[in-house]
C-alpha cells in the first residue's frame, strides 16, 4: 500500500505549492498550505510534516525568528527557503537545508524537496494511509491531492470547452472540448498552429492567418467569436462558431494559458438571420421614406398648382353673378352660390393640404421657443373669433421647449379653433394646461364642447377623416399630429360626448433630446 509524506508550504500563494511536490513511487506526497506562522507551528506539532517550504514573500515574516522557533520544536525537519528577487534576508544563525529563488525551474524545486525528504529518511518512515483530521480544515489546511482531484472533475464535467496551451502546444482538453474540436490530448501535444491551421475564421468569415497572434489578441481584448471547421477537408460540413476567452497561467518559467470556449453556433445563426431581416427592413424603410417623400412632394406641387385654376373658377363665377345676376332666375343664382361655396371649400382644403405637406421639411429649424409667446400670438390671431364666440381662453404658465415657432403656432391655432368650432350651444370655455417632467412636458388643451363619439376617437387624427357633420377638410387634427411628431412628441385625446374633449401632446423641453419621427403625407396611423 502507498505511504504518505507531508510538505508544509508557508506562504501567500496557494498555487505555488504544486511546484514543490515531487512524484515518488509508492509514496503519496501530500501538500498543505498556511499563511500564518502560528498555524504553521501548530501544524508542525500535530500534523504530518516531513518538509517545510518557507516563502519569504509572506508579509511581516521574520525569517530568522521563525526558523529559530522551528529549530526548537523540530530540529530534524528539512527546511527550504523560497526567495523572490534579490531582497536581502536576515537568516544569520538560522538553519535551513536549501535556498531556492523564483528563477529556479519547477523541476529544480521538486528535486530539492525530494532530496530533502530522502536525506531526512522520511520515505523509509512513511506510514501507510496516515490520516489527519487537520487536512479537513479548508481555511488554512487544504489537501492539495483532494482539491486537485476535485478540480479535475470540475474541468471534465464543465459545460464549456477547456484547453490548456503550454509553450504554444495544446497539452490537455476536457471532454466538452474534445466533442467540439474533435481531437484530444492523446494527439501528441501538437502545436496550436498545427492542430488548428486552416480551421479558424474570424467573425466575418475570413481565415485567421496566425493562430498565436489571434490568441494573444483574445488575451488582450477579451472574448472573441471565431468560426471553426472540425473537418476542413469536407467543405460541405457546417462550420461551428465558438465564443473563446483566454487567461494566462502562472506555471513558473513556462508560457501557458487556458482557453475557454462555448459553442454558440445556433446563437450566431439567429444573429445572422436577425441581421439579414434587419437589412431587409432597412431597405423597406428606405423605400418607404423615398416613396413618402415623393408623395409629399407631389401633394405640395399639386396643391400649389391647383390654387391658380381654382382662383380663376371662383373669379369667373363671381363675375358671372355680378354681370348677369339680374337676368338669372333664383335657381341659377343658387347654382352659382353652390359653385362658389364649393370652390371656397376646395380652396380651404388645398391650403390645409399645403400646410400639411410643408410640416417636417428641412427648413423647419428647431430652436428654443417660449410657449407663452406662441400663445400670445395665437390669441391675437384668433381675437375676433374668440370675441364673436364669447369664448373664455385660460392659459397656464408654459415652459420653453425645443421647436419651430411657426409650426407650434399652427398647432395651438388649430386646437383652439376646433374648440371654438365644436363648442355647442354655450359659450366655449378653453383651458390650456401643462405637466412638467425632467426632459419633456405634457400640454393639454381642454374644452367643454360637444365631444367626440367613442367610435370615432381612434380615427380622429387620421388624414382626411371627418364626421360628415360639418365642412371640415379632415386635415386639422392630422396636421396637429404631424407637427407634434416632427417635434419628437406624441398626441392623443380623451373625450366624452356632451362634456368636452381634452387633447394631450408632449414636447421636448430645452434640455431634452429630440427624436423626430419620419412622417409623411400618407401617414395615417393611430396615435398611442
Amino acid at each position: 500500500m502507498t505511504g504518505q509524506v507531508g510538505v508544509l508550504y508557508l506562504g501567500p500563494a496557494v498555487e505555488a505549492l504544486g511546484s514543490f511536490l515531487p512524484t515518488i513511487d509508492d509514496v503519496a506526497v501530500v501538500g498543505t498550505v498556511t499563511e500564518s506562522t502560528d498555524a504553521a507551528l501548530d501544524r508542525l506539532g500535530t500534523g504530518v510534516v516531513d518538509c517545510l517550504v518557507v516563502d519569504t514573500r509572506l508579509p511581516e515574516l521574520d525569517v530568522a525568528s521563525f526558523l529559530a522557533t522551528v529549530e526548537e520544536s523540530r530540529s530534524d525537519l528539512p527546511v527550504i527557503l523560497f526567495q523572490h528577487g534579490d531582497a536581502e534576508l536576515n537568516t544569520e544563525g538560522s538553519r535551513y537545508d536549501e535556498r531556492l529563488t523564483d528563477a529556479d525551474s519547477v523541476a529544480v524545486r521538486r528535486e530539492a524537496v525530494r532530496t530533502a525528504l530522502a536525506d531526512s529518511g522520511a520515505f523509509g518512515d512513511a506510514v501507510e494511509e496516515r490520516w489527519d483530521d487537520g487536512l479537513r480544515e479548508v481555511d488554512e489546511r487544504t489537501s492539495i491531492d483532494r482539491w486537485s482531484n476535485l478540480s479535475k472533475q470540475v474541468v471534465e464535467t464543465s459545460p464549456v470547452g477547456i484547453a490548456i496551451v503550454v509553450d504554444g502546444r495544446i497539452t490537455r482538453v476536457n471532454r466538452h472540448a474534445e466533442d467540439i474540436l474533435q481531437f484530444s490530448s492523446d494527439t501528441g501535444c501538437a502545436r496550436v498552429t498545427d492542430q488548428l491551421s486552416g480551421r479558424i475564421y474570424d467573425e466575418s468569415g475570413q481565415p485567421v492567418s496566425s493562430m498565436e497572434f489571434h490568441f494573444q489578441q483574445i488575451l488582450s481584448t477579451g472574448p472573441s467569436v471565431v468560426g471553426y471547421d472540425p473537418d476542413p477537408d469536407h467543405a460541405d460540413k457546417p462550420r461551428h462558431w465558438l465564443l473563446v476567452n483566454g487567461k494566462p497561467l502562472d506555471v513558473g518559467d513556462e508560457s501557458a494559458l487556458v482557453l475557454i470556449f462555448k459553442d454558440v453556433t445556433k446563437l450566431k445563426q439567429h444573429q445572422d438571420e436577425l441581421e439579414r431581416r434587419q437589412s431587409e427592413l432597412d431597405t423597406v424603410v428606405t423605400e418607404l421614406k423615398r416613396s413618402n417623400a415623393e408623395l409629399e412632394q407631389f401633394a405640395y406641387v399639386a396643391s400649389h398648382d391647383l390654387r391658380e385654376p381654382l382662383r380663376m373658377v371662383s373669379n369667373y363665377l363671381g363675375l358671372l353673378e355680378r354681370r348677369y345676376g339680374d337676368e338669372l332666375d333664383e335657381d341659377a343664382r343658387d347654382f352659382i352660390g353652390y359653385a362658389v361655396e364649393g370652390a371656397q371649400r376646395m380652396r380651404r382644403f388645398i391650403d390645409d393640404l399645403l400646410k400639411y405637406s410643408r410640416v417636417g421639411r428641412d427648413d423647419d429649424e428647431l430652436t428654443l421657443v417660449d410657449l407663452n409667446d406662441v400663445l400670445d400670438d395665437v390669441r391675437t390671431d384668433l381675437e375676433v373669433r374668440l370675441e364673436e364666440a364669447d369664448a373664455e381662453l385660460t392659459v397656464a404658465e408654459l415652459p420653453v421647449v425645443q421647436g419651430n415657432k411657426h409650426r407650434l403656432e399652427q398647432l395651438f391655432q388649430n386646437l383652439v379653433s376646433n374648440a371654438i368650432k365644436y363648442a355647442g350651444d354655450d359659450p366655449p370655455r378653453i383651458e390650456i394646461g401643462v405637466s412638467l417632467e425632467p426632459e419633456q412636458c405634457e400640454i393639454t388643451v381642454a374644452d367643454d364642447g360637444v365631444g367626440i363619439d367613442p367610435n370615432e376617437q381612434e380615427q380622429a387624427f387620421d388624414l382626411f377623416y371627418t364626421t360628415g357633420r360639418d365642412d371640415s377638410t379632415g386635415i386639422g387634427l392630422a396636421l396637429c399630429r404631424k407637427i407634434v411628431q416632427s417635434h419628437g412628441g406624441r398626441i392623443w385625446l380623451n373625450s366624452t360626448p356632451g362634456e368636452g374633449t381634452t387633447i394631450h401632446f408632449t414636447l421636448v423641453r430645452k434640455d431634452g433630446e429630440i427624436e423626430r419621427a419620419d412622417v409623411g403625407v400618407a401617414d395615417a396611423s393611430v396615435p398611442e
